[in-house]
Parts: C-alpha cells; structure tokens; sequence
C-alpha cells in the first residue's frame, strides 16, 4: 500500500466516524426530546410526590466526569432526605441507606429517578448510551487507560455495565458500602465500560438500550 493509498483509507475512516458520532448525537436529541415531552405529567406527579413526603428541592445535581475530563451536574430527582448527614455520608448509596426517603425508595427501585438525565443528553453533557458518569474521586482510582478510554467518550444514561449492575444497590451495605464498591464493583464495571466503547456501534446501542428497557418495564408497573 503506498502513501496516498494509506492516506485516502485514513480520511475515509475518520469520515466514518464523524458520520457515526453525527447519527449518534442526532439518535440522542430525538430520543431525549421525545422522552422529556412524554414523561412531562409524570415528572410532575414524581415532583408533587417529592415535596409532600420531604422537605427539600425535587431534583439533587451531582458532580460527575464527562467527556475529555469535563466535569457537569447531572440530574436526579431527589431521594434522600435534605439533611447535613445525607451530604456527609457515603457517596455510594446501599440499598440499606437510612438517608433514602420513602418515596425515593421508590424511585431508585423503578429507576424514575434517573429519568431527569434526558435533559442532560439533550444539552450534549450526556448520551443516551455510555458509561455511567463517575463521581471524580472515584475516578481518580481508575488505571491511566481505563480513564482515557471512558472519558473520551460522552458518558451515558445505560450501558453494559449498568444492565450488569441493574440492582447494585442491593449487592451493597451501609457499613463499608464505599470500600467493597471500589473494591469489587467498580473494576468490573470500568472492564466493562472499555469494552463497550472499544465495541461500540449503533446496533449495539440499539440492543442494550432495548435489554435495558425490558429489565425496567417489571418494575414499571404502579
């Protein structure tokens, strides 16, 4: 292959790949927007639920690490009481947490509490498909190659590790719940995460985000 061979290949791949963050990107605003203006009545039944049962905001924003090391809030609804204990415990919630309303107990076992992260998908700061977003101190721990390869990517609302883990909270205690999830959880889960982005494709976007929804639909019912 000479010179201008190699060249035409290179530029026809990053071509590519422009066209698939492009389709991918496009997926994300369409799919987020639909979904803001679908759950819009939910989400304000979540809020009024929210303000009756616990004084305090509707939504909780937190630090996390996006793509190229940019860190953003992402959006939640509030579960856990608004109290100086919540914001000095454990940044790992078990399933066992004292500071988790009874409402919010709910929302974590229905997973509606993450569903407010569609508005950070539709700003750009998220995609529908990614790694999950990790506290900062948390991932600082991560070897040198895993924090390259999740964070050059925009982080994301599921993926193979959050199917992995779609109940992590019950694998977790109160007592030592930070020391066994950086000890045992969140290694499998960065494995994971590098080999979906190293894998990554729009069908296998596509897929996980259809195993995603038929794990959650059982516990959607009211």
């Amino acid at each position: 292959m000479d010179i201008t061979q190699f060249k035409a290949l290179s530029q026809s791949a990053q071509l590519s790949a422009r066209f698939s963050a492009l389709l991918k990107r496009s997926f994300d605003i369409i799919i987020s927007t639909i979904a803001l203006l679908l759950f819009a009545p939910i989400f304000v039944l979540i809020s009024i639920a929210i303000k009756r049962d616990s004084p305090g905001p509707v939504l909780y924003k937190g630090l996390r690490l996006g793509r190229n090391g940019r860190s953003f809030n992402i959006i939640k609804f509030r579960t856990m009481s608004e109290t100086p204990q919540s914001y000095s415990g454990p940044r790992v919630t078990a399933h066992d947490d004292p500071r988790i309303t009874r409402v919010g107990r709910w929302l974590r076992d229905t997973k509606l509490n993450e569903f407010p992260q569609f508005w950070n998908v539709l700003k750009g700061e998220m995609s529908l498909v990614g790694p999950r977003p990790e506290d900062p101190e948390f991932a600082q721990r991560w070897p040198r190659a895993a924090w390259n390869d999740i964070l050059s990517v925009r982080p994301g609302i599921t993926s193979p590790a959050t199917i992995q883990y779609i109940n992590e909270e019950k694998f977790l205690s109160i007592h030592n719940v930070e020391q066994k999830y950086l000890a045992e959880l969140s290694p499998d889960k960065v494995k994971l995460d590098q080999s979906y982005i190293h894998d990554r494709s729009l069908l296998l976007d596509l897929n996980i985000l259809f195993r995603t929804v038929l794990m959650l639909l059982p516990t959607k019912k009211l």
